[in-house]
């Protein structure tokens, strides 16, 4: 008896902790939303992004931008696979900054800090 009980309270934590992520997760505010549209302008203008169709992490990083992504430059080594050899990209996704690459999925304020201390622009 003692077993069941122990059982259906940790089933319960268990649930608790699922819903509770869960609720975060949709909860949670989109940076892209946030930002002012110039900001996002000065980022879009000065970086490109490469990516495969096939790779979660661009998936990932497509989901990040969202609502802004029609604003960018994506390039997908796919379809474009010269172009990214000409680049040097080796792995995506991969943003090509200021002539600079940066690899891995990126927020939206890790992209206006990288901008920053490139060139001082972008600041909110």
């Amino acid at each position: 008896m003692k077993d069941n009980k122990k059982n259906i309270v940790m089933i319960g934590v268990i649930l608790i902790i699922v819903v509770s992520i869960l609720a975060i997760t949709m909860l949670k505010e989109d940076d892209s939303e946030l930002l002012d549209p110039e900001t996002i302008e000065c980022i879009s203008n000065r970086s490109v992004l490469y990516i495969s169709k096939t790779c979660s992490h661009c998936a990932r990083q497509k989901e990040v931008l969202s609502a802004c992504l029609d604003q960018f430059e994506v390039v997908d080594c796919t379809s474009e696979g010269e172009r990214c050899r000409e680049e040097g990209i080796t792995q995506v996704p991969t943003w090509v900054i200021h002539g600079k690459h940066y690899t891995g999925v990126k927020t939206i304020d890790q992209l206006i800090e990288i901008h920053q201390n490139e060139c001082g622009v972008c600041a909110e």
